[in-house]
This record gives structure tokens, C-alpha cells and sequence, in this order.
């Protein structure tokens, strides 16, 4: 959708996720994650001098894309915002549970504090259809016939169903030295806030149980941006832009009609996802 947008779209597996290397939700300090993104900033922008250039980040990416404008001030033109991780969610991260972890962390690091419940990431439990080769769910594609018919079996599934069986998803669960890793993140969003002064569009889901929802208000009382936009999705969980057809059709449709001070800037956009 982006590309139809004829952005230049750029991203990467933050280290310890996807097809980066690295120990699976392990990162030694969340400050790499942003080292990461300025770095690939700066090696797009020798290609594409010129070009303004936004950030889009969802969850923790949202946190990663707050932290890195921050960081450098006045080099971005602006910031889409998907559920960004603002504040800790109140059912994980207790009194209690945080003491814990931060004990654990200092004898068993690599423990693991359970999995995210996907059953919580969106409610479209619309089937789609997707390829499905060795039993590894391939993405979505059309339903035609495919020519390999030996191979490859056409399915229906819903968007919960392609997480579930995303090769590239984690499945160790939360790892208690990550976990620290996300308090401290949220501990340094919550002092970044202040110093944001770029344009920026914020979309949040009122049932979110991953982020808490009441982060987008406070992001939105402590930025200083005087271009800022907040959306709330009654009902809507964490992952909007997989999430009931109206909801992601709406999302993609704030981010194609951004304000007029922006629209005329989306040439360049990094994904922090």
C-alpha cells in the first residue's frame, strides 16, 4: 500500500527478530535497536539525498521510532504511530511481576515469561487464503489454481492463524532480560515525549492488551508537535492494520490522507515494525 503511495519503503528485522541474527528476543541494550534504524537512514539517504523522510513504527517499533526522532531532532518530517508501545501493558507489567523480573533477570536472564496470547492481536477471524507449502503458511495470495498443485495446497485461515504459523515468529516466549530491556524503553519514551516537536499521526485500538491505550493519550499531552493527530479504534486489539476490514481500511486510509503540512513530504519512509 505504501509503495502505492510512491514512497521509497524501507526496513529491517530489528536483531534478535525475524532474519536477523542474533539471539532470538535478546538484545543487549534497546539502544541498538535505534542505532540500527539511524544507520539505515543514513545509508538510504546517501542513495536519495533530499528526500524528507518519515518513520512508521507499530508496537515496540513504535517505541524505537519515538526514541530515534528524538535522538535527532528536526531530521524527520514526521511519524505514523500504530499502537506504539508508550506505556507497559497493566496486566503484565504489575508491581509485582516487575520486581520479579528484575530479580530474575539477575540469575536467569534467559528465562522466558510466557507467550504473547495471539488470540488478543486482532479480532478478524475472517478466513483468508493463503499458500501453504510443507506446512508453512506463505502469506496471502489469490485463489487460483496453483500449477504445482503437489506442493502447494490452497487453505483458508484467519490473520491469527498466519501469525500462529509465521516461521519467523518467535515461539520461546518473552524472555526476562527482553523484558527488562521494554521497561527500560518505556522508562526513556515517557522522558522523549516532551522533546517531539515533528508532525505525526497516532492510531490506537481501545482494547489493546499488548500497549496500553492510555499511552497514546500521553503521548499526545506531553509531545510538543503542533501537527498531531490521535485516532481511537473503540473495541479494535493490537495490530490495526490486520484487524476487522473497516478498522484497516480506515488505518490505511488516515495514512494516505495525512495532514496537508505532510502530504506533500511522503516521498522517503522507514518501518520500525
Amino acid at each position: 500500500m505504501l509503495v502505492g503511495l510512491e514512497l521509497l519503503v524501507f526496513a529491517h528485522d530489528h536483531v534478535g527478530h525475524g532474519q536477523s541474527e542474533g539471539e532470538r528476543m535478546v538484545v543487549s541494550d534497546f539502544q541498538v535497536f535505534i542505532r540500527d534504524v539511524l544507520q539505515h537512514v543514513d545509508v538510504v539517504q546517501k542513495d536519495h539525498p533530499g528526500l524528507p523522510i518519515f518513520l512508521l513504527g507499530h508496537s515496540m517499533g513504535g517505541a524505537v521510532a519515538i526514541l530515534t526522532a528524538a535522538e535527532r531532532p528536526g531530521h524527520f518530517s514526521g511519524m505514523v504511530l500504530i499502537s506504539p508501545l508508550v506505556l507497559a501493558s497493566p496486566e503484565s507489567a504489575t508491581t509485582f511481576k516487575v520486581l520479579a523480573a528484575k530479580v530474575l533477570n539477575l540469575v536467569l536472564p534467559n528465562v522466558s515469561l510466557g507467550r504473547i496470547d495471539s488470540s488478543t492481536l486482532s479480532r478478524n477471524k475472517t478466513e483468508i487464503c493463503v499458500l501453504r507449502r510443507e506446512g508453512t503458511v506463505l502469506g496471502p495470495r489469490k485463489t487460483e489454481a496453483s500449477h504445482d498443485t503437489s506442493e502447494i495446497n490452497i487453505n483458508p485461515v484467519s490473520e491469527v492463524d498466519v501469525y500462529n504459523a509465521d516461521p519467523l515468529i518467535c515461539r520461546a516466549g518473552l524472555k526476562v532480560c527482553f523484558g527488562i530491556q521494554l521497561l527500560n524503553a518505556v522508562s526513556r519514551v515517557e522522558r522523549a515525549l516532551p522533546k517531539l516537536t515533528l508532525p505525526f499521526l497516532l492510531l490506537q485500538g481501545s482494547a489493546d492488551r499488548l500497549c496500553d491505550s492510555r499511552g497514546a493519550y500521553l503521548l499526545m499531552e506531553s509531545a510538543k508537535s503542533q501537527d498531531k493527530t490521535l485516532k481511537i479504534y473503540e473495541g479494535a486489539y493490537h495490530i490495526l492494520h490486520k484487524e476487522l476490514p473497516e478498522v484497516t481500511s480506515s488505518v490505511f486510509r488516515e495514512i494516505n490522507t495525512a495532514p496537508p503540512s505532510c502530504s506533500c513530504l511522503h516521498r522517503l519512509l522507514t518501518s520500525t515494525c
